[in-house]
């Protein structure tokens, strides 16, 4: 995941792995841990969450066949 956003004034910009199958922990409470680790006002946990939801509904699956890596469709 690459965050990089401004909201009133802060800019928060991230890079980090993202599990899509993650069981234990929601996008919106991660947004909340964002926000609290940083400092965030409460304006950047919905575009925490909408930009992580993009980068996920815009996630293609590669597997590798025969050395070669094929994306699934």
């Amino acid at each position: 995941m690459k965050l990089d956003l401004e909201l009133e004034g802060r800019r928060l910009k991230d890079l980090f792995l993202w599990d899509k199958g993650e069981p234990y922990q929601t996008l919106e409470s991660f947004a909340k841990i964002l926000m609290e680790e940083h400092n965030l006002p409460v304006a950047f946990e919905n575009e925490i969450i909408q930009s992580m939801k993009k980068q996920i509904s815009g996630f293609r699956q590669y597997k590798q066949m025969e050395g070669e890596l094929v994306k699934v469709v």
